[in-house]
């Protein structure tokens, strides 16, 4: 077993995601685990087949539960294979789901903090509670962003710092005038 699943790493390394997705096949069949999921998952994801990528992660993470060693690697490929598809909504229950079951998951937040201010940011102003929605997005991931800094989480602390400060300054610049107050330097404080 230890054999073939090197060897459909390997052709995965090599951007040979179809041979390796065969692979992968052949192993489920024999130990059906949810580390071959897993990667098997990641093969369909190199290959563009984004549907089979989510089935597989999401297969992995209830075959695998909880105690699983690759769990919080399967939810944040899930969430990647979930952006690819443009369902955004069910990637944010994702990271939700990730977050509730590990709290310190820091590089599920931060895609979550990511995804929130990128959802904000297509968020057209058409009403009030439009403008509102905007607004709170951005208020959601800036709180995502200040948890990631103030746990010092060292592989995302710069990527934070400058997403936030992105984030706080489209907070600003689409708050209604009378509500801004401050400036942008002063908000940011």
């Amino acid at each position: 077993i230890e054999r073939l699943r090197i060897s459909a790493d390997l052709q995965l390394l090599q951007g040979l995601s179809e041979k390796a997705i065969e692979l992968f096949d052949g192993l489920l069949r024999e130990y059906p685990t949810s580390s071959v999921l897993l990667y098997r998952g990641l093969a369909h994801y190199s290959s563009g087949e984004f549907v089979e990528a989510f089935d597989d992660y999401t297969q992995a993470i209830r075959l695998g539960g909880k105690q699983w060693s690759n769990i919080r690697y399967a939810y944040a490929e899930r969430g990647r294979a979930l952006y690819a598809l443009e369902e955004y909504q069910v990637q944010e229950q994702n990271y939700n789901e990730a977050l509730t079951l590990f709290p310190d998951f820091h590089e599920a937040r931060f895609q979550l903090a990511v995804l929130l201010s990128d959802l904000a940011g297509r968020v057209a102003v058409t009403s009030p509670e439009e403008a509102q929605r905007k607004l709170d997005l951005y208020e959601q991931a800036i709180k995502h962003f200040d948890k990631i800094i103030e746990d010092d989480f060292k592989e995302r602390v710069a990527e934070a710092l400058g997403n936030r400060g992105i984030a706080r300054y489209q907070r600003w610049k689409n708050s209604p005038p009378e509500q801004r107050g401050r400036s942008v330097l002063e908000s940011a404080r």
